[in-house]
């Protein structure tokens, strides 16, 4: 038998300041040629782990930033991203193409032409900047690290990014999330073009995902069978298994030491028909076995969410109502930023403010916290309004002070001391003073609890994105 119940989540806010909220509703992204930005942007700035060194090989247009509003894949707000292409051509929206190229030849070689006994690459630059002008093959120690993957002999356009990070004394792991696709797919699947994406730490590949229904984990590259078309941008094929493409990888790492951190996307066996990857959202665990989440929270990440105040051993502190409190510093809010709060969770909440304040915007936890594909619904008094994973729904009219959030897959049944369970990110207007907002849990009582944890370690969230600029094999997709 199955019956709702609701309880009250106070949410003290201590102080707001107005914001704007964004205008354009894309996964956008930014060329960024600077290897220590896009390394300190996939780190988070994360306590307990400080990157030291970070070195971009590649070509002007292969690395990005990337910023995900409307929740394109389920992905996390913000990361970085590569591509054997262009960047810029893997933004949101509609797949026009198949076979989208940018091929960065120069001087006119190709592999059969050039001897590649070598590393012909100049050496890395202290700036981290693209090393400019230099042929489009790999180099002896790049093909050393791509031919395991994709099992072709020969590659090119890559782009690597590597990385040295030191880790505090209790940090054995790290998390990242993201989505790997290519425009290789499905045409050249099981051929001689094995487009593929590698991550090494300490020297290993990490980058291993199992297919649906598990076994062995299997080289991220255009031949994995969970590759499928999925919508959201010009990329023909996205690796989701399980329908989900959004991936998760822990990896171990050393704790108190200098660790090494190497990505690297290229295109196999030819130049042509790009392949792109989005990563986000490194975290760091402790060797004390919390749940991932960084210490101490800040709430400025769906990753980091300010939680219910605690007992020690982690139990929620119920008020007189039965309900939770967070509550929110000054200095954390006075800037306008997005704040995200974790209260218990269920199958939908009610939010409700006071003292005159209104929700400017919401945004749904993305897939990478979150693993409910289909998303949630919304209504604040116009009807019903789909919000997918990790999307940001603005509401007109200078926001709302009620709206109800429903939806939540009620199968996931998600242990609500769990800090990553249902993080939710709101902005405010109308501040003239110190409010609440007062969530009210919908909970459903389904004869049992049965905690689904995140993705299992070795799944690693990657996105390959094929980046379209040249002509070559490029051809309109049908009407």
């Amino acid at each position: 038998m199955t019956t709702a119940t609701t309880s009250l989540l106070r949410v003290g806010i201590l102080s707001f300041a107005m914001l704007v909220p964004s205008a354009t509703l894309a996964l956008t992204i930014t060329s960024e040629s600077n290897g220590g930005l896009l390394a300190e942007t996939l780190f988070l700035n994360l306590p307990g782990v400080s990157v030291t060194s970070a070195e971009l090989f590649g070509f002007a247009g292969q690395a990005g930033l990337y910023r995900n509003v409307i929740g394109t894949y389920g992905l996390p707000q913000d990361g970085i991203v590569f591509s054997s292409g262009n960047v810029r051509d893997y933004q949101t929206g509609p797949n026009r193409f198949e076979d989208t190229t940018t091929s960065y030849e120069v001087g006119g070689g190709l592999w059969d032409d050039v001897d590649i006994g070598g590393d012909g690459a100049p050496p890395l630059v202290d700036s981290g900047d693209i090393v400019p002008e230099r042929e489009n093959w790999a180099t002896a120690s790049q093909e050393a690290l791509l031919q395991p993957i994709t099992g072709m002999d020969r590659h090119f356009d890559v782009v690597q990014l590597n990385i040295d990070f030191e880790t505090a004394a209790d940090v054995n792991k790290v998390t990242f999330f993201g989505a790997f696709g290519s425009e290789e797919y499905p045409e050249y699947v099981g051929g001689s073009v094995t487009d593929g994406f590698g991550l090494f730490v300490n020297g290993a590949n990490q980058a291993g995902v199992a297919a649906e229904g598990g076994g062995a984990h299997l080289p991220v590259n255009i031949d994995h069978p969970n590759m499928a078309a999925i919508s959201g941008t010009e990329l023909d094929g996205i690796l989701a298994p399980g329908g989900n493409p959004v991936l998760r990888f822990d990896v171990d790492v050393l704790p108190g030491q200098v660790n090494n951190f190497t990505i690297i996307l290229a295109d196999a066996g030819d130049a042509i028909v790009d392949t792109t990857v989005y990563l986000s959202s490194f975290l760091a665990s402790t060797s004390g076995g919390d749940t991932g989440a960084p210490v101490p929270a800040t709430g400025s990440t769906e990753f980091d969410p300010l939680l219910p105040i605690m007992t020690a051993d982690g139990t929620p502190v119920f008020d007189e109502a039965g309900g939770f409190t967070i509550d929110i510093a000054a200095e954390i809010a006075e800037g306008g930023d997005m704040i995200w709060v974790d209260p218990p969770v269920s199958v939908g909440f009610t939010y409700d403010v006071t003292g005159g304040s209104l929700i400017t915007s919401i945004t749904a936890p993305s897939l990478a916290t979150v693993a409910d594909i289909d998303g949630y619904t919304i209504n604040f008094g116009l009807g019903d309004i789909v919000l997918a994973a990790g999307a940001t729904y603005t509401f007109g009219g200078g926001g709302v002070d009620f709206l109800t959030l429903s939806g939540i897959d009620t199968s996931l049944s998600l242990d609500p001391t769990n800090p990553l369970a249902f993080p939710v990110g709101m902005t405010f207007d109308k501040v003239m003073g110190d409010f609440s907002v007062v969530i009210t849990p919908i909970t459903e009582d389904v004869g049992g609890v049965s905690p689904v944890p995140l993705p299992a370690s070795g799944l690693l969230y990657i996105g390959a994105m094929l980046l379209g600029g040249g002509a070559l094999r490029r051809r309109q997709k049908a009407a």
